[in-house]
């Protein structure tokens, strides 16, 4: 790689690994490139998120002096990395499932929420209810007292509407026998 290329590589990553939310850092050997490539397609789905594989020693010059710092250790060997720029949960999600599907595939480690995360941490993230998951249940929550007040208020002439139903039932079996 000329030098050029590699300035402008250090200054887009920069950038990559300063936007994003989570860094997910991945050993890709053993996998053909028709798995791989199912993979990015699959990871592709995903919205506000990229992968791509690196190169190591560039990564690590970045890196260095960074709060990311951390994931150097485990930039070693074949090198993948996605880039979540907004929901953590699915992009792990995701890659913890692929791996199970696929046992050359191994999740290294991950930077999320200003710290470390270890394989079985990225599982546990991937476990998590992920971003519409969780507004779809906060707006259950929300709508939940106007509907059960709507209820109430229906509640009252319905069983007036009931009784007056039964009471004339009433009245004509009185009257026809």
């Amino acid at each position: 790689m000329k030098r050029t290329d590699k300035s402008d590589f250090i200054e887009k990553y920069s950038e990559k690994f300063g936007n994003a939310v989570v860094s997910i850092l991945a050993n890709y050997r053993g996998l053909d490139v028709e798995t791989m490539n199912g993979l990015r397609s699959d990871l592709r789905k995903l919205e506000n998120g990229e992968f791509r594989v690196v190169k190591n020693s560039l990564c690590r010059r970045i890196l260095d002096g960074t709060d990311k710092e951390p994931l150097n250790e485990h930039l070693y060997g074949p090198t993948s990395i996605y880039f979540g720029y907004d929901d953590p949960v699915a992009p792990a999600k995701a890659l913890v499932d692929f791996a199970k599907k696929n046992d050359a595939f191994e999740l290294k480690a991950a930077y999320y929420d200003g710290r470390l995360l270890l394989p079985a941490e990225i599982a546990a993230l991937g476990q998590m209810a992920s971003k519409p998951e969780l507004q779809a249940m906060l707006l259950g929550l929300l709508s939940a007292p106007p509907r059960n007040f709507v209820n109430l208020l229906a509640n009252v002439p319905r069983g007036l509407l009931n009784v007056l139903h039964a009471r004339k039932q009433q009245l004509e079996e009185g009257a026809e026998a």
